[in-house]
């Protein structure tokens, strides 16, 4: 055991409904799907500097360094999940919870401590496709995933004496979704925009169109990106648009980050974070759109 506890934020994800598909879906079967979701989850850790401390049929436990880390791997599974696997037809729904707070370690890798207990009591009390945290892990988000979070109830969680603040953290725009009134919220800023099939882009130097003929573009200091940005701001692979199903998908990979204005609605900073683009407006790399004298800034609108 290590001899002081570490900050950490530790998650458990869990695939809803695996005893069902094993009685609907035969043992082979199910245990592929199980196989295959559990893996996939694996790599999402891993992509955000996580670390799986184990698996436990269809759970998988991690921690991560910092609570942005475990959001952004929380709001990436939950994607995952919502856009299906290859090979797989049946519906996969996840439950998440996770809490930032001291971890002892093992010498075998397993942890222990409050921490651990608390996002197990966390994750027991999400509802199919929800992702529940703790105030202690919103305190330590960037300020894009404390706007996408909301504060529920009070819960009494099993071994606390007092009434734990639990929050859930917002990964998509359900319908009866509460909209939180005088925040600028991604929820907000989304909520009376529908995508469309079309993205028109333009910038300085050029113009293009994304659609299902042309999915993807990828913006730059690489000479082969669709869009080089000529800036030491930004980086060499700094971001891309991708279209998912109906929606194109914003997604920063570099870092100094991709600012995003929506026309009328605001600017928010992705870091290593991803966001539909809705309506139009404007992209600038490693610096604000309204920082951009010199620099590429593309412009954006859904036809």
């Amino acid at each position: 055991m290590s001899d002081s506890p570490s900050q950490q934020s530790l998650m458990f994800a869990d695939l809803v409904g695996s005893t069902h598909m094993y009685e609907t879906q035969g043992d082979a079967e199910a245990l592929r799907i199980v196989t295959a979701v559990v893996e996939k989850l694996e790599s999402l850790v891993q992509a955000q500097s996580g670390r799986v401390v184990k698996t436990i049929g269809d759970e998988v436990m991690a921690t991560f360094p910092s609570a942005t880390a475990a959001a952004l791997a929380a709001t990436a599974m939950m994607r995952e999940m919502e856009h299906g696997l290859p090979g797989i037809s049946v519906p996969l729904k996840l439950r998440i919870g996770f809490h930032h707070g001291p971890v002892l370690q093992a010498e075998d890798g397993d942890v222990f401590g409050d921490t651990v207990n608390t996002a197990a009591r966390l994750v027991k009390l999400a509802k199919p496709g929800q992702i529940m945290t703790s105030s202690a892990a919103v305190e330590q988000f960037t300020q894009f995933f404390k706007d996408a979070t909301r504060n529920l109830e009070s819960f009494a969680l099993k071994g606390k004496q007092d009434e734990f603040a639990v929050f859930e953290l917002l990964w998509s725009e359900p319908e009866n979704a509460t909209i939180l009134a005088g925040r600028n919220t991604v929820a907000s800023m989304m909520a009376s925009l529908t995508a469309g099939g079309r993205l028109q882009l333009s910038y300085p130097n050029g113009a293009f169109t994304l659609d299902s003929a042309r999915p993807t573009a990828r913006f730059g200091r690489s000479p082969d990106s669709d869009v080089v940005v000529d800036d030491p701001r930004a980086s060499r692979q700094h971001a891309k648009i991708e279209l998912r199903r109906d929606k194109f998908v914003l997604v920063d990979e570099s870092s100094n980050g991709t600012f995003v204005r929506f026309d009328e609605r605001g600017e928010i900073l992705l870091r290593r974070e991803e966001v539909v683009l809705q309506g139009n407006g404007c992209i600038a790399f490693g610096c604000s759109t309204r920082d951009a004298e010199g620099s590429v800034v593309v412009k954006f609108e859904l036809a």
